[in-house]
């Protein structure tokens, strides 16, 4: 559609209401509705940032309605307040969200290849200088000032094709929505027959010559219009058409002369007095709902009957083109998506950076206030640790410590003097340079060096689970927290511990000296494990790989974590994702049970223990291996 009268005339709202003042009354509207009208405002703003180089034109607007009557026309043009409307119903595909259309975005654009061909065809008429009231006021006759209408189409097309070559594929994508052909009534008169071959001819057959069609796409209809016209008079209109693409933009003299040629072509000579006008210019030869049907240039007996070949013809074609185009549109997405790929290793790289510094922040939160006691939290107090505790954390440093020693690395180093061991070979080769006066560079004696290699740094964070279903095992938690920070500090290491059920409690700070054992109950739920181990992993740097220190995570639970239907809130999903980064960089995940088998998160390793020394002893074993890993 292009140029119409008033084509949402016929979209008409319920009257409104009235207050005893004569004022209107809005109807409250719902959440959903308030968040539906909110989505379509959106869309239509993003439609407007594409009109400037649609219709090369920074004064033209868009805008779109939505549960139009069904023979709405899919766009149109007005001229008088340089609006392009859309009718949503039929140019957004597969009932989609307006938030998930962005004709602004180089990709999201090819999800909605209808709008974007009508975009282009409505921004062909807006982007000219043709006057609508000119044309009609030196029309001679109606039938005249529909044949301008209609050369005006493909006019339209062609040069929004010379201001933006890349149009085509979309315009043709829209071929359906804009090519809609209206079937007859098989006992129509011969003018109405020959007045319908000859709109299939303008609105099809000149598209090729404007280059939207190609050749091949129009057998069928060319036929069938050279069957009701003859070949002659087809290739008579065939030169008209072809002079109005060449005509200069607003030249309607120019125009309304050719439309009267076509007349003379077709043999019409001046019509009856109460013959129909055409009141506007159109894109398709039915719009009833706009006022824009072809009545002003098919007369005689209008169509009141099922398809004919005509009809059929067009509407093969429109949908060969649309899927043909389609095709071609989505090959062109492929090779825009490959050519808008971002780098993998930079999106990584971005994501870790996004990652560590959201587990920054989350440290900071947790750790920036000193520890404190409360009776209505998990923590409820401190106290001494007992003998026991302190001999596990004591055996717990020597295995740490065993397993992070390192012997020397010897090297046998080539000097030329002793002392060292003599290489025969090397000490023939220095004789041999001496008797024939060259420098010697032969080295023969070998010292034995060695290097001492240092021990990997060791950081460990402990996270306990404090939820209702850990009860009965709330002491040893804190005694394995506890003896795993004490056995961490004795061996130089860093580590911090928290408790984590509703909220996060920081139980050991960064760094710290654990003096005393935290004193836990468990009052509260399991929401808010990846809060704690993004803390951990902000305070401790537990993803930070390529420093060579053995990192490890320590979470104690039995698994039982709350759940969500949506996988972007679900804890279980956020703390897997959480885990797997960690263990991608490097970190050991152990995941620690006092009571009963736990369900455990991919990836991590399962401990299972009965009480706070033998859970000391496995975190031990674990921890070795870690180390052992980081001297590799």
């Amino acid at each position: 559609m292009s140029l119409i009268e008033d084509p949402a005339a016929q979209i008409t709202a319920p009257p409104a209401k009235r207050s005893r003042w004569g004022k209107r009354l809005q109807p409250a509207l719902s959440p959903e509705e308030q968040a539906r009208d909110l989505a379509r405002a959106r869309l239509i703003a993003r439609l407007n940032q594409i009109m400037l180089p649609v219709t090369g034109r920074p004064d033209v607007l868009a805008t779109m309605v939505w549960g139009a009557p069904d023979n709405t026309p899919p766009a149109w043009y007005d001229p008088a307040t340089a609006t392009i409307t859309f009718n949503a119903d039929q140019v957004i595909l597969n009932d989609a969200h307006p938030d998930q259309i962005d004709p602004t975005h180089p990709l999201r654009r090819f999800d909605q290849p209808v709008l974007i061909g009508v975009s282009a065809h409505e921004g062909g008429h807006a982007r000219s200088e043709w006057d609508l009231k000119a044309i009609r006021d030196r029309s001679p006759s109606p039938r005249v000032m529909a044949i301008a209408t209609y050369l005006l189409e493909s006019w339209a097309e062609a040069g929004q094709l010379r201001a933006t070559p890349g149009a085509a594929p979309w315009l043709r994508t829209a071929a359906r929505h804009i090519l809609q052909f209206p079937p007859t009534d098989p006992d129509a008169d011969e003018d109405y027959k020959r007045a319908r071959a000859l709109v299939a001819a303008l609105l099809v057959l000149a598209r090729v010559d404007a280059g939207v069609l190609q050749p091949g796409d129009t057998i069928a209809v060319e036929s069938i219009v050279v069957a009701t016209l003859g070949q002659p008079t087809v290739d008579d209109l065939r030169a008209l058409w072809q002079q109005a693409l060449a005509l200069e933009d607003g030249d309607v003299e120019g125009l309304c002369a050719i439309a009267q040629r076509v007349a003379d072509v077709m043999g019409w000579q001046d019509e009856p007095d109460d013959h129909p006008a055409m009141p506007g210019l159109i894109c398709h030869s039915g719009g009833a709902a706009t006022g824009c049907q072809g009545g002003g240039l098919t007369g005689g007996n209008g169509p009141g009957g099922s398809g004919d070949s005509l009809f059929d013809a067009v509407s093969d074609l429109a949908g060969a083109v649309t899927q043909d185009a389609t095709d071609e549109i989505q090959a062109e997405r492929e090779a825009a998506w490959q050519a808008n790929r971002p780098n993998p290793h930079i999106l990584a790289a971005q994501a870790d950076e996004a990652s560590e510094r959201a587990a920054a922040r989350q440290a900071a939160q947790i750790f920036a206030d000193p520890i404190t006691c409360d009776s209505s939290g998990p923590l409820q107090s401190l106290r001494a640790p007992t003998a026991a505790e302190q001999a596990a954390a004591a055996h717990l440093a020597e295995q740490l410590r065993l397993a992070g020693h390192r012997s020397a690395a010897v090297a046998w180093v080539p000097h030329d003097a002793p002392p060292g061991r003599l290489d025969p070979r090397q000490a023939m080769a220095a004789a041999a340079q001496r008797s024939r006066g060259l420098p010697v560079t032969a080295k023969p004696f070998q010292r034995r060096q060695r290097t001492r290699i240092p021990q990997p740094f060791l950081r460990m964070g402990f996270a306990a689970d404090v939820s209702g279903s850990m009860g009965n095992t709330a002491d040893a938690l804190a005694c394995a927290a506890w003896i795993c920070a004490q056995a961490v500090r004795l061996i130089g290491g860093r580590t911090a511990a928290l408790a984590w059920g509703s909220t996060v409690t920081p139980l050991i700070r960064p760094g710290a000296s654990p003096s005393h054992v935290p004193v836990l109950s468990t009052p509260e739920g399991t929401v808010v494990l990846p809060e704690a181990i993004r803390a951990l992993d902000g305070a401790l740097s537990l993803s930070e790989s390529g420093s060579g220190d053995a990192r490890l995570l320590i979470i104690a639970s039995d698994g039982d974590l709350a759940g969500s239907d949506d996988d972007d809130e679900d804890p279980a999903v956020i703390s897997q994702s959480l885990v797997d980064r960690l263990r991608r960089h490097g970190c050991a995940v152990l995941w620690l049970c006092l009571d009963g088998r736990p369900r455990v998160l991919d990836g991590a390793v399962p401990v299972e223990a009965h009480d706070p020394v033998s859970a000391a002893r496995a975190i031990g074993q674990a921890a070795a291996e870690a180390l052992r890993r980081a001297g590799r």
